[in-house]
């Protein structure tokens, strides 16, 4: 059974239950792979040295009946001689189990609001092509296809 849901900034400073997420927030990044794709089990460490950084704002969406993590956004504040502070996007997924209900949604208004409080002026992402229905989100919300090729390599 679901609850209300609460979206907000998830701080170190006030989530001493990390460790009870990590299993939520591990099912959302497996929701947001592709089939077959293979990637480091997360850690606490991983997420206090992620916050500690401090270029990251971590949004969550969790449901108050179950005290479970159902969706997740960071947003990167990222510094671009020449062009100011931008934001990129990522790891925006909502649990399957809770799409449909708008919490994709009120994790973008957050988004956008923490981009403000920053001074970013433009938001950036990236969205595979065969995520049709989350195209169609980021389209709606003011997003436009941006003609650039996206290169990736691993390092050993």
């Amino acid at each position: 059974m679901s609850g209300k849901i609460t979206v907000r900034r998830f701080l170190l400073t006030n989530d001493y239950t990390t460790l009870e997420h990590i299993g939520d927030i591990e099912n959302l990044l497996v929701q947001l792979a592709p089939v077959g794709a293979t990637r480091k089990k997360l850690s606490a460490l991983d997420i206090f040295s992620f916050q500690t950084i401090g270029d990251h704002v971590f949004i969550v969406a969790e449901d108050t009946a179950t005290r479970k993590i159902v969706g997740m956004a960071t947003l990167r504040l990222k510094p671009l001689l020449g062009r100011g502070l931008v934001g990129e996007v990522e790891e925006f997924v909502v649990d399957e189990a809770y799409r449909g209900q708008g919490i994709a949604g009120r994790i973008h208004d957050e988004i956008v609001v923490a981009a403000k409080e920053h001074g970013v002026h433009e938001l950036r992402l990236t969205s595979a092509p065969w995520r049709v229905i989350a195209n169609e989100f980021y389209k709606k919300r003011g997003y436009v296809p941006y003609d650039t090729n996206v290169y990736r390599r691993a390092l050993p």
